[in-house]
């Protein structure tokens, strides 16, 4: 009798493995292409303005500063580009996909890879996770601290860690702290040494942040509720924080909410068992509340901290819409739900049509368009009249938010010319300027004149160009004058032609369905406006 013949079983990879893999790539490389398209504009614009003025030794109100922000002057030292900040903003995103990955046992691993998926795409998250704003460590912190407690445990380096790292963050963590010290067990009864561990990391991160981390006494400064203070009047967008909602995170949020919503119906009276649970829903409403209060602001901050939160209860729900549609019995709610959604992709055709042309079309159209519309509704309806079908139901409803998001997302990304994210933005004309500063034009016994109303928006596109003096007036020894635009030449001096923008205001569409739907349609339509300047050099006897 003879052996069957041995064959060595090949290695597996588990499927789970490779779903992290992918989320994560997709992750990673949508960072990469912002930090290498995305323009200098809005909150990192005015940080990294902060971090020159603070790395010349100068007292500027843009320097908060945050952990982020002190290391970032630091970097300015070293290269005076914007690009060694954007590469620690990075490194810092790219520990996001370690923390959920860590707290997949505490929120289901399916939750896990969908939240990631979910940040990996997000407009907001794109704008700000690698852009080197005073805020870029506060997201990958408030997750990070996360999985650090669920896998380290509250040991006291790690509270004196955390205290210290959350005393020198920006804002955007804030809802999770509030959610922290009102829901969580263990912040309430913690043991008195990581509490003391805290507390001395806490005391130290206020005192270095207070000293300017060595770059002059900036008073008592804790800089997550200075810099949530300064969210109050700074314009770091130029749309306010409820149209960037609006326009970009919307769809996350709902999805979100509406699972939060579904577990207290679920699960009365006690919807959120678990600590993490209660947590997680938490922050989601600290976060959501923030924007409420705050929607008027020009802060994107808030609207960052309310898809961050979303993430994880977003990914918990769409899972367990995936494990529904698996129940669903496609006999009967399979053609209703092909009908309902072939009328709204036949719809789709006319209302473009009009948003192009920026009126409504003859009453024949309108007539279609209603009938049509009547088809999907009475075709969705029919399906979620069996409460096994409903989740079918939802799929048309899941279609319309994740197109606007994942457009806006790859825009973002792509570093689009008339996204209103991030805005506004520097100009290539600000950077010729800072030639022509540093140009042979300019007298070196000279000096630039610059006037206060462009002072601000100069800081950043001048850094490292030296002689620059702000005068309301024409100094006698000015050789290169930069004034606001329209004014007429001082007496000496010749116009260096050409238009001189310096900053450039991306908007959003107008507020009416037809401009968000054309807006969809074609991103490039929106218009744009320009801080101008006139730019004067001193003429040669």
């Amino acid at each position: 009798m003879t052996e069957a013949p041995h064959f060595a079983r090949r290695p597996t990879i588990p499927v789970a493995a490779l779903a992290w893999a992918a989320a994560a790539a997709a992750y990673a490389g949508m960072r990469i292409a912002v930090v290498l398209s995305l323009p200098v504009g809005g909150l990192e614009l005015w940080s990294l303005a902060g971090a020159w003025q603070a790395r010349a030794g100068f007292d500027d109100p843009r320097y908060v500063p945050t952990l982020f922000q002190a290391i970032s002057a630091a970097l300015l030292h070293l290269s005076a580009s914007e690009i060694p900040s954007r590469l620690l903003a990075l490194a810092a995103a790219l520990t996001v996909p370690w923390s959920l990955y860590a707290l997949r046992r505490s929120v289901g691993e399916p939750a896990a890879i969908v939240a990631l998926l979910i940040l990996a795409f997000d407009p907001l998250q794109l704008a700000l996770g690698p852009a080197a704003s005073l805020a870029a460590f506060d997201l990958p912190l408030a997750f990070g601290s996360l999985a650090l407690l669920q896998t380290v445990g509250p040991r006291p380096w790690l509270f004196g860690l955390l205290g210290f790292l959350w005393a020198t963050s920006g804002p955007a963590g804030l809802p999770l702290l509030l959610a922290a010290v009102v829901v969580a067990p263990r912040v309430r009864t913690m043991p008195r040494l990581p509490a003391a561990a805290a507390v001395a990391g806490a005391v130290a991160g206020i005192g270095l942040a207070s000293a300017g981390f060595g770059l002059g006494w900036q008073g008592v400064t804790v800089p997550a509720f200075d810099a949530f203070a300064l969210g109050f009047d700074e314009h770091w967008s130029s749309e306010t924080s409820r149209r960037l909602f609006v326009l970009y995170a919307w769809g996350p949020a709902l999805v979100g909410a509406a699972g939060l919503a579904l577990a207290v119906l679920e699960r009365v009276p006690r919807p959120f068992p678990g600590p993490v649970d209660r947590l997680l829903a938490a922050w989601f409403a600290a976060a959501a509340a923030w924007l409420f209060l705050a929607g008027g602001t020009h802060d994107p901050l808030l609207v960052a901290a309310v898809t961050a939160s979303a993430a994880l209860p977003a990914g918990g729900a769409l899972v367990r819409l995936i494990d529904r549609l698996g129940e669903v019995d496609w006999r009967t709610a399979g053609w209703p739900l092909a009908a309902a959604l072939g009328a709204l992709l036949v719809i789709a055709g006319p209302l473009l049509d009009w948003a192009r042309l920026d009126h409504v079309g003859r009453s024949s159209e309108i007539v279609a368009v209603v009938v049509l519309a009547g088809v999907a509704a009475g075709g969705i309806a029919i399906v979620a009249r069996l409460p096994r079908n409903r989740p079918a139901a939802v799929l048309p409803f899941a279609a319309a938010a994740v197109v606007p998001w994942l457009a806006g997302g790859f825009a973002v990304a792509t570093g689009s010319p008339n996204e209103p994210l991030p805005s506004p933005v520097t100009t290539l004309q600000a950077e010729e300027i800072r030639d022509i500063v540093t140009g042979p034009a300019r007298d070196p016994a000279g000096i630039a004149a610059i006037h206060p109303e462009l002072a601000d928006a100069l800081t950043w596109p001048l850094r490292g160009s030296r002689g620059l003096v702000v005068s309301s007036r024409v100094p006698p020894n000015a050789s290169i004058v930069i004034w606001p635009a329209g004014s007429s030449p001082p007496d000496g001096f010749r116009t260096f032609e050409g238009r001189w923008a310096l900053l450039r205001e991306r908007r959003g569409p107008e507020p009416g369905f037809l401009d968000y739907l054309r807006w969809l349609a074609n991103r490039n339509t929106l218009p744009v406006r320009d801080l101008e300047a006139a730019v004067y050099a001193r003429e040669q006897p």
